[in-house]
């Protein structure tokens, strides 16, 4: 047995297990991960680390089980660390490789459950798994094919820092590409998410991806003050 197959068990068996701790099947319930959800996505609760863990599977584009999410019981509060790995020492990746292969838009979320959210509202999305600030080069390179690209991350300075850097990147690498930036609504709080967006708006998804979005602009200031460095001394 390989360790794909040994991690699709330990999720399978997280996933099996969780209807017996209702406090946390109640947790996703009311953040809109419904009981057919938690099943599609083989969602779960289980032991790692001498703590309990919400687990979520993460797979590769042969949808295979190389990685399992951890996040915090939400009534731990000896927990220090929000998230973990397992296996220890794994890599950040990408929830949803598989959504790189097909449909020419996408949007790119902070979390897991945000895109759990976008696609079981009909839109494909992926997300980091280490969060905004670890998108890599090679991930953007699988963009190539998207006519056109939305990024939406929480509604906090590191989202907005971390939103406004990815456009640019993209942009870098691929100048025709089409990209917006989501600014969520004030309304839901600071570090609101897509998750409040679904919880305390009506949910509409073309308010969400056309009303709340610009489109991002590529700058050219910072190569323009390389070249011009007396300009920039004078200003």
């Amino acid at each position: 047995m390989n360790n794909k197959e040994k991690l699709k068990i330990i999720a399978d068996k997280c996933n099996s297990q969780l209807k017996k701790f209702p406090h946390i099947k109640n947790y996703l319930n009311n953040r809109l991960i419904t009981d057919e959800l938690i099943d599609l996505y083989n969602l779960g609760y289980g032991s790692f680390y001498g703590n309990k863990w919400i687990t979520i599977p993460i797979y590769n584009i042969e949808n295979d089980c190389f990685l399992i999410k951890l996040r915090k019981d939400p009534e731990n509060n000896n927990e220090k660390n929000k998230f973990k790995f397992y296996p220890a020492g794994s890599k950040v990746t990408i929830y949803g490789l598989d959504n790189f292969l097909d449909d020419d838009k996408i949007v790119i979320c902070e979390g897991e459950m945000d895109r759990i959210l976008l696609e079981a509202n009909g839109i494909k999305a992926i997300a980091s798994t280490g969060g905004v600030a670890t998108f890599k080069d090679d991930w953007i390179e699988l963009l190539k094919n998207k006519t056109e690209i939305w990024i939406c991350f929480d509604n906090d300075k590191p989202g907005h820092d971390g939103a406004e850097r990815l456009g640019q990147r993209i942009l870098d690498m691929y100048n025709e590409a089409i990209v917006f930036d989501i600014t969520l609504p004030e309304s839901l709080g600071k570090g609101g998410d897509i998750t409040d967006y679904f919880l305390k708006t009506d949910g509409n998804i073309d308010t969400l991806l056309y009303d709340l979005s610009e489109l991002v602009k590529r700058k050219i200031q910072k190569e323009t003050s390389r070249r011009n460095p007396s300009k920039r001394r004078n200003k």
